[in-house]
């Protein structure tokens, strides 16, 4: 099953998270928020979806352990 959508509190309980992986599904946007407790994260993926628009405020809040950021195969029309 793809994913189409995610709610911005997703991943409040997985604080600890170290790679997020969401390619190769059907979203549309990313929630602003969705990002911001995972001060762990070291990998983030969102290839090959049908993301158009990232708010520039997107990766804001995460720390410096965030290493990768994958965003290739969406239909971005600009990027921040």
């Amino acid at each position: 099953t793809n994913l189409i959508e995610i709610s911005p509190h997703f991943l409040d309980n997985n604080r600890q998270l170290e790679v997020l992986h969401l390619f190769d599904n059907k979203l549309e946007s990313l929630p602003h928020g969705l990002l911001n407790n995972l001060g762990e994260l070291e990998e983030f993926d969102a290839s090959g979806n049908s993301l158009t628009v990232l708010d520039p405020n997107f990766f804001y809040h995460q720390s410096k352990k965030l290493k990768e950021i994958a965003l290739a195969r969406n239909q971005f029309k600009t990027l921040p």
